[in-house]
């Protein structure tokens, strides 16, 4: 999906001067390439290990349930004897590499980055050490290290850690120890086994959806037993994101794995389907503890949950505008001429592309209020907050008349200029840094008065979006509680698997008939290329 994706890309946005494929080379790199050093690295653990692996276990392990506090300590405490750990047996490796991760895990939300990266460097050297002994320890230590790299945009490399995981958990059985039937394992055992597989299937899912990449975990593997074997576990915390990531998996194999569905739905089929799997999302989002609903900011939010509900709240609205984003781009709706929703679901369907808009302004506000608070957390993801960039200024293209037009550009200038910030910090290439500020920047001079001109394009070098004065969001819009994209999603086409349905060729409505904008208007902003409609349609995605 890379090469028509690019294609697609440099046709419609020709006007920006951006090699695109030169820039996904680029940032490929950094998604796909894990943190390696050139030799085996098995440092001494630093004195105050303690502190990091608190943190580890205070912030991230209530909601990561991967290994317990007593076997990180144990391990801690007979590791730190020593001051030469290349001298211990390969045995120990694997335990090895679970501190390591935990410190690394803890030293990044204390914001201690040099600490945290020299002990995931030396984590991951022991990789090849993890995959040769395929113990319950080591799938651990993976399980950990895909954490780690994914909260840096880096989803190439923690799905590779993960698949390894997800074998080495299979080959053991895990995935049929869900019902106590091993006599010779505690009821303790079995229920931390439960739980290591259902966070590890949980989060196998939320990489493949938003990276477009195929999963190795189907629906059935969440089927209501498994789910109810979560419910059983003293910290609830686990059960809402293995439900999403369910749902997230039968979104992925009823609307876009053909290799499930022998014959493909017809329109109102999917407009069906649609509605089907929007009420189970609405369902699960009224189910959650009111302190954990996705809501637009984090208002009366515990400190203690700020992460997680953030984490909630992405991964809601990125299902939402999956769903619904063929309104957005295709003008496909329960309002479509001669194609009406089946059941309760056509009035919510009909309101398609609002709900993208509104998910991609969810996203946005609640991920400046995060980022406020100075927190940080592998759990935040900058996938979703990209996909809402997109989403929310081709939801402005089409309706710039609009009342939210304004209030929307203000929240597009400092969304943009915070996730540039971020990639930035997690060594993402600057020039697709840049593409990004472009992109935001063409957005907001795009914007014309009621009874004015189209603004020029063409700005000078260096006039960036952010420092122009309506960039500075309102207290009300940060504030307010209305109610299958990072790098390494843009990379792995989660642009247009954000924007475009995938496999899936439907005939868009003419753009004269878009209210609020025009054919010609669109075109000069995009300055896209004419195109003939073989040509056009030869980029089937």
């Amino acid at each position: 999906m890379l090469s028509p994706s690019t294609q697609w890309l440099q046709l419609n946005t020709d006007g920006l001067n951006l090699d695109f494929s030169e820039q996904f080379r680029h940032g490929t790199s950094h998604c796909e390439e894990m943190d390696m050093p050139p030799t085996l690295s098995m440092p001494a653990l630093c004195v105050d290990w303690h502190i990091y692996t608190d943190a580890y276990f205070q912030e991230i392990a209530p909601f990561f349930p991967v290994i317990g506090r007593e076997q990180i300590v144990r391990a801690a405490t007979y590791l730190s004897r020593y001051d030469h750990l290349e001298e211990r047996p390969t045995g120990d490796r694997p335990a090895m590499a679970c501190v390591y991760a935990c410190i690394a895990l803890g030293a990044r939300t204390k914001g201690h980055i040099g600490i945290a990266q020299a002990y995931i460097e030396s984590a991951c050297s022991l990789v090849g050490h993890l995959v040769s002994l395929p113990y319950m320890e080591s799938a651990q230590a993976l399980l950990l290290i895909s954490l780690e790299h994914r909260g840096r945009s880096k989803s190439g490399a923690a799905s590779m850690a993960l698949g390894q995981a997800l074998r080495i958990f299979s080959s053991m059985g895990l995935h049929q120890k869900l019902f106590g039937c091993d006599d010779y394992l505690s009821p303790a055992r079995q229920r931390s086994d439960q739980r290591t597989w259902l966070t590890a299937c949980a989060l196998e899912q939320n990489l493949a959806f938003e990276s477009g990449r195929p999963t190795s975990v189907r629906s059935c593997q969440f089927d209501r037993n498994i789910l109810n074997a979560a419910s059983d576990v003293p910290a609830d915390f686990l059960k809402p994101p293995v439900n999403l990531a369910h749902i997230q998996s039968q979104i992925t194999e009823t609307l876009f794995d053909q290799s499930i569905c022998a014959t493909p739905p017809d329109l109102d089929g999917i407009l069906t389907i649609q509605g089907e799997l929007d009420e189970s999302l609405t369902r699960w989002s009224d189910n959650l503890p009111e302190p954990w609903r996705p809501r637009r900011g984090l208002l009366r939010c515990p400190p203690a949950l700020l992460a997680f509900r953030t984490s909630l709240t992405f991964h809601f609205h990125q299902a939402l505008i999956t769903l619904h984003r063929t309104a957005l781009i295709d003008g496909l709706s329960a309002d479509t001429q001669s194609v009406r929703a089946k059941g309760n679901h056509g009035r919510r369907l009909q309101k398609s592309e609002g709900i993208c808009a509104n998910s991609a302004r969810d996203i946005l506000t609640t991920y400046l209020q995060y980022i406020e608070q100075g927190h940080s957390s592998p759990f935040i993801t900058l996938n979703q907050p990209l996909l809402a960039v997109y989403v929310l200024t081709v939801y402005n293209l089409r309706h710039r008349s609009a009342w939210s037009a304004h209030t929307d550009l203000a929240l597009l200038g400092s969304s943009a200029k915070a996730i540039r910030d971020r990639y930035q910090e997690h060594g993402m290439p600057p020039g697709f840094c840049d593409m990004l500020a472009t992109l935001e920047r063409r957005a907001t001079l795009c914007e014309q008065p009621e009874d004015g001109p189209i603004t020029n394009l063409e700005s000078r070098s260096g006039d960036l979006p952010w420092d122009s004065p309506m960039t500075d969001v309102s207290a009300s819009v940060l504030g307010s509680e209305l109610g299958p994209l990072d790098v390494d999603a843009l990379l792995e086409t989660q642009v247009l698997a954000s924007l475009q349905s995938q496999e899936m060729a439907f005939e868009s409505s003419p753009l004269h008939t878009i209210p609020g904008i025009e054919d010609q208007d669109l075109r000069e902003w995009l300055n896209s290329p004419r195109l003939s409609d073989e040509e056009i349609l030869s980029y089937r995605l």
